[in-house]
């Protein structure tokens, strides 16, 4: 048998949602429409928080670019793509 008491957590589940979903939206200033006043409230000193989010950037930067210098070497190196950066041999004799 199916327990009682999970069917009314079950009941009171589906109830909140269905109220939820028609209550109107409640702002932090107490009306019905957003203001400036709704805006959260800046914390903490912005010069740190930006500093670590640009190490953070330079490192995927720095990354991304070693990842690349890296890959073009390989292939290089390898023969699989010739960049063609110097100037290949004539396949005749000159014959004058």
């Amino acid at each position: 048998m199916f327990p009682t008491n999970l069917l009314k957590q079950g009941k009171g589940i589906f109830r909140s949602i269905h109220t939820n979903a028609f209550r109107k939206a409640q702002f932090k200033d107490g009306g019905q429409h957003a203001t400036f006043n709704d805006m959260p409230i800046p914390q903490g000193c912005w010069h740190e928080a930006n500093a670590r989010c640009q190490t953070r950037y330079m490192t995927i930067l720095l990354s991304g670019i070693g990842a690349l210098v890296g890959s073009v070497a390989f292939v290089a190196q390898s023969g699989l793509l010739v960049l063609n950066y110097t100037v290949p041999d004539y396949p005749y004799e000159d014959e004058e």
